[in-house]
């Protein structure tokens, strides 16, 4: 079976220091899609990157109950920052991203284990559509602290 997985994340209504959201959409080889969304968390640390990261988490985590051996999962997003550094294109430098970098890398290599085959792709903004919808969509269901 093969997967897609399309991430995004944001920061509003100030980056950093807002409310962190994520949106992620699983699309199915037979075209199905289901969409997903919620907040990481708001106000000191949170940013747009740990909002990528966030979404880029809990995409692995759905999957990693529903894949099965040999399955194919392609995971796209709009942040180059995160696609890069999951690839090893980049370092990881900012000290409040290296925790996430390394969940997703335990998700990912536990994936692997069960011989999954993932490959990851930066895509433009304009290809992000829907996750990036999910993601802006969880800032409006949240209620926020007084």
């Amino acid at each position: 079976m093969k997967y897609i997985l399309s991430f995004d994340g944001a920061c509003e209504p100030v980056n950093p220091g807002g409310v962190a959201t994520y949106g992620y959409t699983i699309t199915y080889e037979n075209g199905e899609r289901k969409g997903y969304h919620g907040v990481i968390g708001e106000g000191n640390g949170m940013t747009s990157n740990v909002a990528e990261y966030g979404a880029l988490i809990k995409g692995l985590q759905r999957l990693s109950l529903i894949v099965v051996h040999n399955d194919e999962i392609l995971i796209q997003g709009d942040s180059q920052l995160i696609i890069y550094q999951m690839i090893g294109k980049y370092k990881v430098n900012a000290e409040n991203l290296k925790p996430l970098h390394a969940k997703a890398k335990k998700l990912f290599d536990y994936l692997k284990s069960k011989d999954v085959i993932i490959d990851y792709k930066w895509i433009n903004r304009e290809e992000n559509v829907e996750a990036d919808r999910l993601s802006k969509l969880a800032d409006k269901h949240y209620v926020k602290k007084i």
